[in-house]
């Protein structure tokens, strides 16, 4: 019992500096992006002491209960209760749609066939979609998405990931720059409805560590020397990734101060709501998924669980109607909707 209480003392102080990683720059000390990521997993664990000591009628719960009670706004964040919604008149959805390689085949006829699959999945989310964010979208795919949309207006940059296509035309558009690398952020300007409104497509640093993680899952000895060299890249990989999406996120954040208009910032953080790139940007802004969405919010379907990096942040000005995450599987995310109406000020 001694041993199962220390135990919980240690995940009780991983789990407060898990709760300080969205205020900690990586930039300043870079291993707190771990206990970010971890906080799933700790208070997993800190729900399964509070059980076990409940169980068997020892006062140790009060020590879980009041770790998890003190950070219910992180709880919040993976976990929304909300249960009925009401449609709102600006139809969005963020995607990163992984380049569409799960809709390449071997012949014309297979390809065809798994774009109108895909297509008939994204219209049955909404089938008036006003704003559609992508991230990872080859240049090959826009005109397909365009048309089969039917979102005529669309920006990217040339070389970059990110995109928006919209029903309406843009009066203004450009990008915050990201220096040499295919992640991105870009934004637009359109009237919707006699107002302005600003639209940002993110996609942040990828970490690129899924096929180094699910490697070293599936092996079950540790002490090869090829696993610890996988397990120190994937450590290397996190630390340099985590530092570049602070530095991302601050121009991004700077960037939305600027806006005269309501923004939409819609994306792939590549980071979770326990992350200092997070906590930039969505200052002043509201979470979607915390105002309306229900369930634990996964929106990353790849070989680490439980992971929310994916997002969209409105202005407080928007009321947000619906808010939820399609769970199918064409890519390595999952695509997110919400409905917005705008409020007058």
């Amino acid at each position: 019992m001694k041993l199962f209480r220390w135990l919980n003392v240690f995940v009780i102080l991983f789990t407060f500096i898990a709760y300080l990683s969205p205020y900690i720059s990586p930039q300043v000390f870079w291993p707190i992006a771990f206990f970010g990521i971890a906080y799933p997993w700790l208070l997993l664990l800190n729900f399964l002491f509070l059980f076990y000591w409940l169980f068997r009628k020892e006062p140790y719960f009060l020590m879980s209960l009041f770790c998890i009670l003190i950070g219910w706004s992180h709880l919040t964040n993976i976990l929304a209760l909300h249960t009925s919604s009401k449609d709102g008149a600006l139809q969005v959805m963020s995607y990163n749609v992984m380049s569409l390689k799960d809709l390449r085949g071997k012949d014309q006829k297979t390809r065809k066939t798994k774009r109108t699959r895909f297509i008939n999945f994204v219209k049955s989310i909404h089938p008036e979609l006003n704003i559609f964010c992508g991230q990872e979208v080859s240049q090959l795919n826009i005109d397909f998405l365009k048309k089969r949309l039917e979102l005529p207006h669309s920006f990217k940059v040339s070389y970059k990931s990110s995109i928006i296509l919209s029903k309406h035309p843009f009066i203004d558009k450009g990008e915050v720059p990201f220096k040499k690398t295919s992640n991105s952020c870009i934004w637009v300007d359109f009237v919707y409805q006699k107002d302005t409104i600003r639209v940002y497509s993110v996609h942040l640093q990828s970490t690129k560590v899924s096929t180094q993680t699910e490697k070293v899952i599936a092996e079950p000895e540790l002490r090869e020397r090829e696993t610890w060299q996988d397990i120190k890249n994937i450590v290397a990989k996190v630390k340099s990734a985590s530092q570049k999406r602070a530095r991302q996120a601050e121009k991004v954040a700077a960037h939305i101060k600027t806006s005269p208009y309501p923004v939409i910032v819609c994306g792939d953080f590549n980071d979770t709501p326990q992350s200092y790139a997070y906590r930039l940007i969505a200052q002043g802004l509201k979470d979607n998924f915390r105002e309306k969405g229900a369930g634990i919010g996964t929106t990353y379907a790849g070989s680490i669980p439980g992971l929310r990096i994916d997002f969209i942040l409105t202005d407080p000005r928007f009321d947000v109607g619906t808010f939820k995450t399609h769970k199918k599987k064409y890519s390595d995310h999952y695509p997110i909707f919400s409905s917005l109406t705008l409020g007058k000020e």
